[in-house]
């Protein structure tokens, strides 16, 4: 079982971190938006390492605000 934390919700679309297993014990770390995984954070030792990969090439995630903030941003080329 994951946990989550809510990011946003402005009652149109939701955005939390997923840590899986569990905030404690984390294994990955995943953006859900709209209730659907978007990206994963890289592993350490990886080229990824402290960036978000896409999961869903319809959205890039990335840190914003010296890791204070969390960007999403839907890549309108990739929609079908």
């Amino acid at each position: 079982m994951s946990d989550f934390v809510e990011i946003s919700n402005d009652g149109i679309h939701s955005c939390q971190f997923e840590f899986w297993p569990s905030k404690k014990r984390t294994k990955e770390m995943y953006i859900r938006f709209d209730g659907r995984r978007i990206a994963y954070r890289g592993h350490p030792g990886t080229p990824q390492a402290r960036t978000w990969v896409a999961i869903d090439k319809r959205y890039t995630v990335r840190d914003e605000d010296n890791l204070r903030a969390l960007a999403v941003e839907w890549n309108h080329e990739h929609a079908s």
